[in-house]
C-alpha cells in the first residue's frame, strides 16, 4: 500500500512490532475533519451565547470512516480573540439528546488590533 502525505511533507519508512496504530485524520493537520450536522454541514460558527445548539446524525454520518450507529470521539475547540484564548477539549458523542460539552478559555491578555 502507497502512502502520500496532503501537506507535501517527506515520508520516512518506520517499523514496529506486529502492529502500528496510525491516527488517520490527525487535529492540526491537512487531513482534520470538521464534523457534520444533520443537514451535512459542518459544525463551526461563532460563540455569541454561553450555549450552542446542533444536531449529529449519529445513525448516518460515516465521516473519517467512522461506523454510524456508534458513538464519535471528537475534539472540540474554541479560537478566542479579544477577551479568550484558545481552548479544546475532548469529548465523546453519544446516542442521546441534550448532550452538553464544557470548554472554558483562559483569559486573552496578549490579543491586540489597533
Amino acid at each position: 500500500m502507497d502512502v502520500r502525505r496532503v501537506d507535501g511533507s517527506t515520508l520516512a519508512n518506520e517499523s514496529a512490532g506486529a502492529s502500528v496504530s496510525l491516527d488517520k485524520n490527525p487535529i492540526d493537520s491537512p487531513d482534520a475533519i470538521l464534523v457534520d450536522n444533520n443537514n451535512g454541514v459542518d459544525i463551526a460558527g461563532n460563540i455569541t451565547t454561553s450555549q450552542i445548539s446542533w444536531d449529529f446524525d449519529y445513525d448516518g454520518n460515516t465521516q473519517g470512516g467512522r461506523t454510524a450507529a456508534t458513538n464519535a470521539n471528537v475534539i472540540i475547540r474554541a479560537i478566542g480573540k479579544e477577551t479568550a484564548q484558545f481552548a479544546e477539549t475532548s469529548a465523546t458523542i453519544l446516542r442521546a439528546v441534550g448532550q452538553s460539552f464544557s470548554i472554558v478559555a483562559a483569559l486573552e491578555r496578549n490579543y491586540s488590533n489597533p
